[in-house]
């Protein structure tokens, strides 16, 4: 016999409620699902945890996770024991602020829910947690539980998104908040950490139950220190040499052996600096020209769209490419313009005398060094095979417009020319060159291996 949520025959239960210690160490870093979604972090005593519930839609290998967008979805994937998620009372306004709730068939599935390196909490782990700080100090400032508002000491800003039950209804938001373990307590029933007015609780139930998700993060890995440096040459010794792995935002970046250098395959898309510090955003065209003229780090999405961030990367002015702090993952650097000519001559751009040749070998280099769909306009896309993907991102320019999306590529170098400008490359349809421009334009940014 199965038990039922919200109701009295709830079985399994430990009561715990206890005052813990309010230090904690004040280090916070953005990871990244599969879904883009990016989700901020906090270190809490020697857990890391994500202060924000769940909103991916995939698993992690790529494979979707059904939606159930009425209550008879939700029932139907429950009776096959199938992962599904929702939003609560399937509307999905609230998936903003509250995020998914998942049935435990998706936190136990095989593929993985949580971004790379992460993992779903046992009910250990939450223990663990909420022996440091009470339901209060867990709780938002900005969501007040039964009259009862969160002082949120920890930081971790616990939401009182309520849940799903197996028939469909949707129960209890903003009055408690209800999360997921990844601790199993029979064929039926599953634990979660429950929080009300009064105290944080530990139950079992259904697994078809909809609730909300925090990750914490996995200790295969030396464990967590809290130190971006050490932990991001974890993963690198881990991954190895075909990826680029920023522990910043816990971004992986395919990566490939051109001429014996180890390049990034896509454009980087991070808004910290190596040592934590936020670079600022610029959206509008006097926060732009601003920068340039202050000789201060900025970046923004292409017309200041995230979804264009989301394909070709971030644009940064040279002034984030140099900044002291660092710009690029641990392990990397910004290429040079000898990284570039390498670079070129490995694809075979250029020649060994480093001419450029106006010839079809020329232009099937050229279009090798493509990604097919980033460009509005490529002839004999056959040769879009060298692995580089290069996109044509446009750029933005010193007086803050946005100019040739899907048309030319634009990579900052390393290396400045005068005062006021730095080197740069740019692909365009059949041609590619090395020019100089000024620091204040915005440009991608690909990284090599140190």
């Amino acid at each position: 016999m199965k038990t039922r949520l919200f109701k009295n025959q709830i079985k399994s239960i430990i009561l715990f409620c206890v005052i813990g210690n309010l230090s904690y160490v004040n280090s916070q870093t953005l990871i990244t699902d599969n879904c883009n979604n990016q989700y901020n972090t906090k270190i809490l005593k020697d857990q890391v945890w994500m202060i924000e519930n769940l909103k991916v839609g995939k698993f992690r290998n790529g494979d979707s996770i059904k939606e159930a967008k009425n209550e008879t979805e939700w029932i139907n994937a429950g009776k096959k024991s199938q992962p599904v998620w929702c939003h609560y009372k399937f509307n999905s306004e609230n998936e903003n602020v509250y995020g998914k709730l998942y049935n435990w068939h998706a936190v136990n599935d095989s593929r993985g829910l949580a971004p790379l390196d992460w993992k779903i909490p046992t009910i250990e782990d939450w223990k663990k947690l909420t022996s440091k700080y009470t339901y209060v100090d867990l709780k938002t400032e900005d969501l007040i539980y039964q009259g009862t508002q969160g002082k949120n000491a920890s930081g971790f800003n616990m939401i009182a998104g309520g849940g799903i039950d197996q028939s469909g209804n949707s129960t209890y938001k903003n009055k408690v908040g209800i999360y997921w373990s990844s601790t199993t307590k029979d064929i039926d029933n599953a634990w979660f950490m429950y929080a009300d007015e009064y105290n944080i609780a530990y139950y079992s139930g259904p697994k078809e139950s909809g609730f909300s998700i925090r990750c914490i993060r996995e200790k295969g890995l030396q464990g967590w220190t809290g130190n971006l440096e050490s932990e991001q040459k974890a993963i690198n010794a881990r991954l190895g040499i075909d990826s680029i792995v920023d522990i910043r935002n816990n971004q992986v970046y395919p990566a490939m052996d051109f001429g014996g250098k180890v390049w990034m395959t896509k454009n980087l898309n991070v808004k910290k600096f190596r040592n934590g510090d936020v670079i600022p955003e610029c959206k509008t065209k006097e926060e732009w020209i601003k920068a340039a003229e202050n000789g201060q780090p900025a970046w923004c999405y292409y017309n200041n769209d995230k979804l264009n961030g989301d394909k070709y990367g971030l644009i940064y002015n040279w002034y984030a490419v140099n900044d002291e702090r660092g710009l690029s993952p641990l392990g990397s650097h910004i290429p040079s313009r000898q990284d570039i000519e390498d670079l070129e001559l490995a694809i075979s751009i250029k020649d060994s005398i480093n001419n450029i040749r106006y010839n079809m070998k020329l232009r099937q280099a050229v279009y090798s060094i493509k990604m097919r769909s980033a460009w509005n306009y490529i002839s004999g896309t056959e040769y879009c095979n060298s692995g580089f993907e290069l996109m044509a991102g446009g750029c933005r320019s010193i007086d803050g417009g946005f100019n040739r999306l899907g048309e030319e590529s634009f990579l900052w170098t390393s290396e400045d020319e005068l005062k006021r400008t730095a080197w740069y490359q740019n692909v365009k349809s059949i041609s590619n060159y090395t020019y100089s421009e000024n620091k204040g334009m915005g440009m991608y940014v690909r990284c090599l291996k140190d």
